[in-house]
Parts: C-alpha cells; structure tokens; sequence
C-alpha cells in the first residue's frame, strides 16, 4: 500500500445540520464536537451549508453543501429538500455509511438525509428548536412525525423534551425513545433556583 493512501475507515455516520457554517449556537457545537476535528468522537461524514459571503475556516471533517433556498414551509421547503437530498446523493458513497444520525427531528436536512440513504438504519437527537418550530409550521410538524415514524432509535436530553414530542407526534413508539441527560436536571428547566 502506498505510504499515502490511508485504509477506509470503518462504516461512518452520515450527518447534517442545515445551517451555514460559522452559525452560532448550542447544536452547532454539539455538531462540531461529535464529527469533526482529526480525531472525532464520532467518525463521520459531517455536512453544513456553505455559508454566503466569507467562507469560515471549517474544522477537519467538516464538508459544506452549497444549497440555496432555505426555508420552512410550502412548496419552496418540498424544493430546498430534494436539493439537498441530490447534494448529498452525489456526496456521499452509501457503502462507507453504517447509521444516519438525524440532529433536529425537523427542518429539511433530515428528510433530505433519510431520502438520501433510505436504507441505513436512523437515530435521530432532539434538540429542542425542532420541537418549537413543530409547533409553528405545518410543514415542520409533519417533518418532525416522519423522522420520529421512521427513526429506529430517538435521544431526548430531558424527559419534558420526550413529554413534548409524543404531545406533538403521539403515534411514536415510546421503546423508541432514549433520555440522556445533558447534564441539567429536569427540575431545574421548569423550576430554576
């Protein structure tokens, strides 16, 4: 073997948040922490949007899509998903994917992502927005149902997170659903010191 080429991995997770890189945020750096960098927690082929102006600096395993048209509702969302769907359809080699680890259980690089790679197996991770713009968006709502139908394992950080999607999509399997704390304790969401 060529002292450059380096052996495939093992399968990797497939995953994306559609936001532009350089976004603030919480599930930006929960994203960024798992995948990317020289040795990630997680190995995966991570995916962002590329960004409109100035391009950030990205982290080692980070590739950005360059999708426009984001957006939450009506025809247009139909549209930003099937871009997105044919950007990581010629990104991605389905054969080095073993799990789809679907962030948010809305928005459109969820459904873009299952559509993708139908095939692999889905854990998906409530973070919270996705609960809020469900409630908002009759688009994201039925987003939010598909993904939790269609996910073979979903991670809820707090039980009032888990309390809140069965409220919205009450035909999820409860065995479905993991708590994993994020460290807070339920308690002190609803009623802080």
């Amino acid at each position: 073997m060529s002292p450059l080429a380096r052996p495939v991995p093992g399968p990797l997770a497939a995953t994306f948040l559609d936001l532009p890189a350089g976004s603030p945020g919480g599930s930006v750096e929960l994203f960024l922490d798992l995948y990317t960098g020289h040795q990630p927690l997680i190995p995966a082929r991570a995916f962002m949007l590329t960004p409109t102006g100035t391009r950030p600096r990205t982290p080692a395993g980070l590739d950005l899509l360059t999708v426009p048209g984001k957006c939450l509702e009506g025809p247009a969302f139909g549209r930003y998903v099937t871009d997105l769907r044919q950007a990581l359809r010629a990104a991605i080699d389905p054969s080095q994917i073993g799990v789809l680890h679907l962030h948010h259980l809305a928005f459109g690089a969820t459904p873009a992502l299952m559509r993708a790679l139908p095939a692999h197996p889905r854990i998906a991770l409530v973070h919270g927005t996705d609960l809020i713009f469900a409630e908002t968006h009759r688009n994201q709502l039925q987003v939010l149902r598909e993904t939790a139908r269609a996910a073979d394992a979903i991670v809820v950080p707090t039980g009032a997170m888990a309390d809140h999607l069965l409220k919205l999509a009450p035909q999820t399997d409860r065995r479905k659903i993991t708590h994993i704390p994020w460290g807070i304790p339920d308690h002190l969401l609803t009623d802080p010191p």
